[in-house]
């Protein structure tokens, strides 16, 4: 697979090896006997392509286990071979009030993300580990019976935002993702026809299901990703960010964190923003700087937010949804919400025609010479023989 791969220049990110092996321990006795089964895989990936990346699974973050065995297996095993370390974060579910749950989630945002990767995680590793977490959420889903009460809420989608740049800030974190496209997290539908493509299944027959009406809609959860993804997908860095005063809310075990959590980036176009999270009820007022200096004009916003944490989007109604405004700053961040606030406009590159200095596409197989400054990171030059005129 890894050799058909790279042959057909299908990018790959990461080859995990295996999916949750700590709950397969017919196969797997320990979590050293993984990796040691694990290895001639590896040696094959990387026969096919040396530079490929191979990762092996931790324990998933949610075990109430502080030291796993399975862990501390695979942290005795002396051949450390792997390249990252992969492992899915599904907290326990809670009992009791909507607000218990929050209460539960804001603790494990606040003490396992990123302190949890550098502070457990990477003493288990050899130096520069990299890692990865292919699947998150608020809370396990009763393998897959859908008894969470934040999966799928404004709440989930709070904790999703501020999950991702939680982790964000950690530089050996190379991807975080949110589990999963489709569901009550992701992408779903008034009519999934699961039962029309079984049916045709046992029957022996084709379906078109270009035919059928599914009635996609988003639920509540990405769309705090959606603000986010608008900046953290083309960004190049992540600033450092401090958020002073303001708001607190309940954290299990802790004392009141913050309601506000903020992560600025930088693109590679050198566009400036900043996210905001409020886990609260109560709406805050920030004032914006950078390198100590307040923001001026007019700030453009996307945001997702209400008064209602467990709100979730149906087939038949979107109480959450993306929205955009603008704002002077101070900026006021709504109740129970997601902020982006884009703080500078940098120049963007426009190619136009030589001779009427108009923009429009490029045709296949056109030459086009691009003239300016600041088009590249850096200075190229070639020397060559000069040809005939």
């Amino acid at each position: 697979m890894a050799a058909f791969a790279k042959a057909n220049n299908i990018p790959v990110a990461v080859w995990e090896l295996a999916n949750e092996p700590y709950l397969y321990k017919g196969f797997f006795a320990t979590g050293a006997a993984y990796v040691a089964a694990m290895k001639p895989f590896r040696d094959a990936i990387k026969s096919a392509d040396p530079n490929a990346v191979v990762a092996i699974f931790f324990d998933d973050a949610g075990d109430p286990d502080l030291n796993p065995a399975w862990d501390q297996s695979i942290a005795g095993y002396s051949d450390k071979y792997w390249d990252a370390v992969t492992y899915h974060h599904y907290p326990a579910q809670s009992t009791g009030a909507f607000s218990q749950w929050m209460a539960d989630k804001n603790a494990v945002l606040a003490t396992k993300t990123s302190a949890y990767v550098t502070g457990y995680l990477a003493p288990l590793n050899p130096p520069g580990m990299q890692f990865l977490i292919s699947e998150f959420l608020p809370s396990n889903d009763g393998l897959g019976s859908g008894t969470s009460l934040t999966d799928g809420t404004l709440y989930g989608a709070i904790y999703a935002a501020e999950y991702v740049m939680r982790m964000s800030s950690v530089s050996s974190m190379m991807y975080v993702g949110m589990h999963a496209l489709t569901g009550t997290r992701g992408v779903y539908a008034a009519q999934t026809h699961y039962a029309d493509v079984q049916n045709a299944y046992n029957a022996g027959t084709m379906i078109d299901t270009l035919s059928l009406n599914f009635g996609y809609y988003l639920t509540a959860q990405p769309l705090g990703l959606a603000v986010l993804n608008g900046v953290i997908n083309s960004a190049k860095q992540a600033d450092s960010t401090t958020v002073t005063g303001g708001p607190t809310v309940t954290a299990t075990g802790l004392s009141p964190i913050p309601a506000v959590y903020a992560q600025a980036y930088t693109t590679t176009t050198g566009q400036q923003s900043v996210v905001i999270t409020n886990k609260g009820a109560t709406a805050a007022t920030l004032t914006i700087s950078v390198n100590g200096t307040a923001i001026s004009g007019t700030l453009p916003l996307t945001f997702i937010s209400g008064s209602d944490p467990t709100a979730q989007n149906t087939s038949t109604g979107t109480p959450v949804s993306v929205q955009t405004s603008t704002s002077s700053n101070p900026v006021t961040i709504p109740p129970y919400s997601v902020v982006r606030a884009d703080l500078n406009s940098p120049a963007t590159l426009t190619a136009v025609n030589g001779a009427s200095y108009m923009p429009g596409p490029v045709a296949a197989q056109e030459f086009v010479a691009l003239f300016g400054s600041g088009i590249a990171t850096q200075a190229a030059n070639a020397s060559l023989p000069r040809q005939p005129l």
